[in-house]
């Protein structure tokens, strides 16, 4: 990943012009295309006003015009930097931080908007002190709350009044400007109009900060390149973390001082990282469901790439990426490439990395880096995707809009969210590894996964997970389409198919045993299943949708016993709902399979129910899509 990441930043790499390197993208526009602003907070000298008011509409160029390159390195670190996409830090730690930073020739002009434009909250200890200072409210408008009745009323937390000026600023710029918070990209300093971020000493001092790692340059030889000058162990400045600099386990003799040893960068190799950082995090971002992904390409020649060819290939990546939510983005960009370098003869240019990873503060949590994925595999991915669906809509109905992709697979494999935010995330992560990189999956361990997503959708449970909402039997077909695509793609062991001649049912069951290549004790689950399927279906007409039989199953699994029960009383169901006569031959297939292996049998309880609920759901599919398609179980 490491490699990727420097071949990305030499590409894109600005020597001349630094700061460029480290400007970060913003969106200029929300979900819904309607356009985000830029928020000017001027300081006006002649008037002794604060002016906040509309810049612009935010733009590709917004960012770079205003040095807009995120918060200050570190979660506790002093905020200084004048823009930002929040105005937390501009009205309170910026101004101040800035005129103790004693820039020549900015921080002697900041003290006079420190005196006269920010509201001293009094002495505080050496943890707090930070949020000491806040703008004057009255110097905004008076017709807001002042700065000592926010203060009283938070008895006297600092930290909340900081909140409670930032929530009067806010409902300030809604009512005078119609804008809301969410509608802002990013706000800005100014002193009579003029941006803080245009000063020269600013932004010499917004570069050394960020290189001063490499100031006093440590013993031995970068990592990447060998050079001997300029080497600094200090990863700090490096989002994409690739070893922790805190843990005692991981520095030679347990000393923080030999981290050194661990890994060293010459300035070059390290400003390339950070510029390969940046373009990543703005152009190769994506994600499938809540899931947060990098894309990192690997190219495995000596690349010659120029920025122009990354913007191309990060364009076609994401294009496809926000448009469809699935991978063929990937594949599309094995094609396209090829129009952009010219590798005659050359096989096997790129791999990618795939990292998943939680934004946490201001740091980038990895929780799985997926490496060496080879793009034919999503070719693989993609064409199984669209035979899957085309398979099952000859097996039940071409009216059958089931979708099936990368997305898909989020939502069949069920994780607890608490605060908007997954746990339990590693099954999740280990699926998708197995799908890039063509590995085995337990069989069993994904069947209990798909009885939990039933019983979420049976039980409509489905706000404390990752799953959409959706009728029982719909969510059946799409986990059978799951199944059917791990196997054409090799992570599952394909069944052996039991000989259907022997079965006196319909043909399109037969299909469907044939092609979920079911043995004798799955395909007489399936049967029975079909069985529960017809009575519901009659139920439903009969009660006003309806479905009593489904009582019959238990959603935590289906033992033996369960099982022998339900075979015994669904005849009566049957003839209770005046549809024996239609279903003798079904039922007997059933029977006939069931009582052959009943000595033997070697199914669990989730297996029992999977099977008996697949049955259903083929039954209720095929006869809600011949009649038109309620939309109701």
């Amino acid at each position: 990943m490491q490699e990727g990441i420097l071949q990305i930043g030499k590409a894109v790499y600005d020597k001349e012009n630094f700061l460029n390197n480290i400007v970060e993208k913003i969106d200029i526009k929300d979900k819904k295309g309607n356009p985000k602003y830029i928020i000017q907070i001027n300081f006006d000298t002649k008037s002794q006003k604060i002016e906040i008011k509309l810049r612009e509409e935010a733009n590709t160029k917004s960012p770079q015009n205003l040095l807009w390159i995120g918060t200050a390195d570190g979660p506790s670190s002093p905020q200084w930097y004048t823009t930002g996409n929040k105005p937390t830090y501009l009205i309170s730690q910026v101004i101040p931080n800035l005129v103790n930073m004693e820039i020549e020739g900015l921080s002697n002009d900041l003290k006079s908007i420190f005196d006269n434009f920010f509201y001293d909250m009094g002495e505080l200890d050496k943890r707090k002190k930070r949020y000491r200072y806040v703008i004057d409210l009255s110097k905004l408008s008076t017709d807001l709350k002042s700065n000592e009745e926010i203060l009283k009323e938070c008895d006297g937390d600092v930290k909340k009044a900081i909140k409670k000026v930032e929530k009067e600023i806010n409902d300030y710029i809604k009512k005078e400007l119609g804008i809301k918070p969410k509608e802002v990209a990013l706000y800005f300093l100014s002193i009579d109009n003029v941006p803080i971020s245009d000063n020269k000493e600013y932004r010499k001092r917004v570069k050394k900060e960020k290189l001063k790692a490499f100031e006093q340059g440590e013993k031995g030889v970068c990592s990447i390149c060998s050079s001997k000058e300029g080497l600094s162990s200090d990863t700090s400045k490096l989002q994409l973390k690739f070893y922790t600099t805190t843990n005692l386990n991981f520095p030679s003799g347990f000393s923080k001082k030999n981290y050194s040893k661990n890994m060293l960068l010459c300035k070059e190799c390290m400003l390339q990282l950070i510029a390969g950082e940046q373009f990543i995090m703005d152009k190769l971002k994506t994600n499938i469901g809540g899931l947060q992904i990098y894309l990192i390409p690997h190219f495995l020649y000596d690349s010659s790439l120029t920025r122009n060819d990354m913007e191309l290939i990060s364009e076609r990546i994401m294009d496809t990426f926000t448009t469809s939510k699935k991978v063929e983005g990937i594949v599309e960009l094995e094609g396209e490439i090829w129009d952009t370098i010219d590798l005659s003869g050359k096989e096997n240019y790129y791999l990618l990395n795939i990292l998943f990873y939680k934004s946490s503060q201001q740091a980038v949590k990895v929780q799985k880096l997926i490496k060496d994925v080879h793009p034919s595999r999503f070719s693989t991915i993609i064409n199984n995707s669209h035979i899957v669906r085309n398979d099952f809509k000859k097996l039940i109905s071409n009216k059958l809009s089931i979708p099936f992709g990368l997305e898909s697979v989020y939502y069949l494999i069920p994780v607890k969210i608490k605060q908007g935010e997954i746990k339990e995330y590693r099954k999740l992560l280990t699926i998708y590894e197995a799908i890039f990189k063509k590995l085995p999956i337990k069989k069993d361990m994904l069947l209990k996964s798909q009885i939990k997503l039933m019983r979420i959708h049976y039980f409509e449970n489905q706000r404390q997970y990752n799953v959409k909402k959706a009728k029982l039997h719909n969510a059946m077909i799409q986990s059978n389409m799951f199944f059917k695509f791990l196997e054409n793609i090799g992570c599952l062991e394909r069944g052996r198919v039991m000989d259907t001649d022997k079965l006196n049912i319909e043909d399109d069951m037969k299909n469907y045993i044939e092609e979920m290549r079911y043995n004798e004790e799955e395909a007489a689950m399936f049967l029975l299943g079909c069985l529960v399927g017809k009575v519901g279906n009659k139920q439903y007409t009969d009660r006003s949708g309806k479905k009593p039989i489904l009582n019959k199953l238990n959603f935590n699994g289906m033992d033996i016993s369960k099982t022998k029960r339900l075979s015994s009383e669904i005849v009566s169901k049957l003839r209770q709902n005046k549809i024996l006569k239609y279903n003798e031959k079904l039922y007997a297939a059933h029977k006939q399979l069931f009582d052959k292996n009943i000595k033997n049998w070697s199914l669990n309880k989730h297996d029992n129910l999977y099977y008996i609920l697949s049955g259903y759901s083929y039954v209720t599919s095929k006869t809600m899509l011949r009649e038109g398609g309620s939309k109701d179980e």
